[in-house]
């Protein structure tokens, strides 16, 4: 079955709807706020505007439509999403008007401001709502679960140090200064390395060693809780995967650096960042930031013999 017609006859809380009909509503600004208000502002209110109404536009099956209680002032058009009904995916946004039927709403706005989007992020929420422009300029609103994270606004990299600069995300901040730990985890083994961080009012701020992502385990503090893949230890010389997360001190559960605010897909294709290529007794070694497919912040680590043909174990990325 293909994708179902927009609104079809039917009653949406007592609201007649007669069919799509030949006008659309378009809107100069259109935005969802921390309160997961969508607002509208159309450069013409159609006459005598209703409600807002979102359709599903990636079902396959025929679908209910989701009413959502809309206000108007000043011209501007808000309607609270918050309770709204919306299951994962995205919907098409709709205005009812009275006697007519519904328009669709088309917009102007490319709807991603870093600005708005850095404030969005400050509070604790279980999903996302985000406003997309389609390609002929639809309205569309996104819903996806989300969790708490740590958001990856800066990287900086020299030959001893991998500075990282980012903000808690979906997660309550608190006001004032605490230490955290930044928890580099070897991929397929059990391998920590542990690093301090500093979080200031929701600013996470650290500084990682490059070295100590280098050093095969040893009888330190995290060689018991180390198990190479098949029994073998890490190798000198080894690709090796580090994923990386914050552990704040205050019992909360580990979360996941990455950069996700400005919602560029596939950041692992089209962005390379530096690598740090340490010298003295770790010459020939580089340590590469990078991200992987779901745009999560990661670290490469490759050694000396890593593009030769020793015994070399290849990284699994993802």
């Amino acid at each position: 079955m293909g994708k179902p017609a927009p609104p079809g006859p039917g009653v949406v809380r007592g609201r007649v709807i007669s069919g799509l009909i030949g006008g659309r509503m378009r809107t100069q600004v259109s935005r969802i706020d921390t309160a997961d208000v969508l607002r509208l502002r159309p450069a013409e209110l159609p006459p005598a505007p209703g409600q807002l109404v979102l359709w599903p536009a990636d079902q396959e099956r025929v679908s209910v439509p989701v009413p959502v209680p809309t206000q108007h002032n000043a011209g501007e058009l808000t309607a609270d999403l918050s309770g709204a009904a919306l299951t994962v995916g995205t919907w098409e946004v709709f205005v009812t008007v009275d006697g007519q039927g519904t328009q669709p709403v088309h917009t102007e706005d490319p709807g991603l401001s870093l600005a708005d989007w850095s404030t969005y992020l400050t509070g604790p929420r279980d999903r996302e709502l985000r406003v997309v422009r389609a390609p002929d300029g639809r309205l569309l609103v996104r819903m996806r679960p989300v969790r708490p994270y740590v958001e990856v606004s800066w990287i900086e990299v020299d030959d001893a140090t991998i500075t990282l600069t980012g903000t808690l995300a979906y997660t309550r901040r608190e006001r004032g200064h605490r230490t955290a730990v930044l928890l580099a985890r070897h991929r397929g083994t059990k391998h920590r390395v542990r690093m301090p961080a500093e979080v200031a009012d929701g600013t996470v701020r650290a500084h990682l060693p490059v070295t100590e992502l280098c050093s095969p385990p040893t009888s330190g503090s995290d060689a018991a809780d180390t198990e190479a893949p098949h029994g073998r230890a890490p190798r000198h010389g080894t690709n090796r995967i580090w994923d990386v997360w914050l552990c704040p001190d205050d019992g909360q559960r580990s979360l996941r650096l990455g950069t996700h605010a400005d919602d560029i897909p596939a950041r692992k294709k089209q962005l390379v960042l530096p690598a740090a290529r340490p010298s003295g007794a770790w010459s020939g070694w580089r340590i590469q930031p990078y991200y992987t497919m779901h745009n999560e912040f990661a670290l490469r680590v490759a050694g000396p013999d890593a593009d030769g043909h020793g015994d070399v174990t290849p990284a699994v990325e993802a």
